[in-house]
């Protein structure tokens, strides 16, 4: 605690260190400033709104013993429709894997075999799989996924579960990807909204921008053969960039009272928060036949998104999103985000956030009852596995009591 005498002083220095500074506070005024010339009015638009989003076993995993757990994993929409539910444990065939979903045409095994053709197919890329050819298995797409070990090696060490998350996040692109290119919309204007901006650093080489390209392709198709506009969009709940520049936005005023605003974010304020440039370039800024427009760059490989901030409510305490667009739909962001107003204008219980988003996130979750349900089924799968004499071995092992743990954890 302080005394009176070491306070005075404590105050004293703070206010010496906050002048030192002071110049930081108005360099972010100043760059906030620079956000206000590209605010727009959000106008109400009519359009049939969808969201996608994934629970993982990482959330609500089904152990009963320390040294095995299995995770249930599921994509749903918000309209309740399950895209995709599988269990897969942190020992399994990434090979076998890859296979069940080809031979399943499940989301993911269409997009392994669409990236394959795309990449098999150009030049440039096709020198990426080292002589492989046909569909892209999951080890291959993704770093963070490890490959089969060869027959009759026995690993050092437990195997991580650390990659079943990142098999999450790819269902999950994986599903968007599925009601973008294999869905045909029955309305005029339609979005599709993802919990989280539309970037990502999971996926192995350009594999992310291709199967941007992808999207881009059949969106650009369903405009000239059907007359129908299909928007993707991101929705982040927390940004770095958000953070940054929050409290210098609203002095500068930059979103005034009223009215819903949207607004790019300049490259520069972008460039000040975040370390790799490669997750905020635009693919716009890289030439696959030529070369990198910036050849002291890494390519944007991670990012198919404009970033924007946006604000759906009219009043100065409303939240304010970051939120991607197709970087080539970016001009038509105000259209887009107006989709979004009749969605966001009562959601509950995150006010002006889109209540698609919020009902696909309740849809995904695995709730408790789910959790002891799947627990039971795993159980009686292992118990089926064992002689009866293991079997009563294991049953009374799983009715133990922990008092301890149950005394002293909390």
């Amino acid at each position: 605690m302080f005394d009176d005498e070491r306070w005075q002083l404590a105050v004293a220095k703070v206010q010496d260190g906050v002048d030192r500074n002071m110049g930081l506070f108005a360099e972010a005024q100043a760059q906030a400033d620079k956000i206000k010339p590209g605010a727009r009015v959000i106008r109400p638009f009519q359009a049939t709104v969808n969201s996608v989003v994934a629970a993982d076993g990482g959330h609500a995993p089904i152990e009963a013993f320390p040294f095995m757990s299995l995770g249930a994993i599921r994509v749903v929409d918000s309209s309740g429709e399950e895209l995709f539910f599988d269990v897969i444990g942190p020992r399994d065939d990434t090979d076998d894997l890859s296979q069940r979903h080809l031979d399943e045409k499940t989301p993911l095994g269409r997009l392994m075999e669409d990236l394959g053709k795309a990449v098999d197919g150009g030049p440039t890329l096709k020198n990426l799989r080292r002589g492989r050819t046909g569909p892209i298995r999951l080890g291959e797409l993704s770093p963070m996924i490890p490959s089969p070990l060869p027959p009759g090696v026995t690993p050092k060490k437990p195997p991580s579960s650390g990659w079943m998350t990142v098999y999450r996040d790819l269902c999950e692109w994986a599903a968007i990807y599925d009601l973008i290119c294999y869905r045909d919309p029955a309305e005029r204007m339609s979005v599709i909204l993802r919990d989280g901006l539309l970037r990502s650093k999971i996926f192995a080489h350009d594999y992310f921008t291709v199967m941007g390209g992808l999207v881009r392709d059949r969106v650009a198709d369903l405009k000239a053969r059907r007359k129908r506009d299909v928007f993707l969009v991101g929705v982040a709940k927390s940004s770095e960039v958000h953070a940054r520049y929050a409290l210098a936005m609203t002095l500068q005023n930059v979103f005034p009272l009223g009215q819903p605003y949207v607004a790019p974010i300049p490259m520069e304020l972008q460039e000040a928060v975040y370390q790799w440039p490669e997750y905020i370039r635009l693919p716009d800024t890289v030439d696959k036949a030529h070369g990198s427009l910036s050849p002291t760059l890494e390519d944007p490989k991670f990012n198919i998104g404009a970033m924007h901030f946006a604000r759906f409510g009219g009043e100065h305490d409303d939240p304010v999103w970051t939120v991607d667009t197709l970087h080539w739909q970016s001009d038509r962001a105000d259209e887009i985000l107006g989709c979004l107003l009749r969605d966001t204008k009562q959601s509950y219980p995150i006010p002006t956030y889109p209540q698609t988003l919020i009902d696909a996130d309740a849809g995904a979750q695995i709730t408790k009852m789910d959790a002891e349900l799947l627990r039971d089924a795993f159980l009686d799968s292992v118990g089926k596995s064992v002689s009866p004499e293991q079997r009563r071995v294991l049953d009374s092992q799983v009715l133990a009591v922990d008092y301890a743990s149950r005394r002293y954890s909390r």
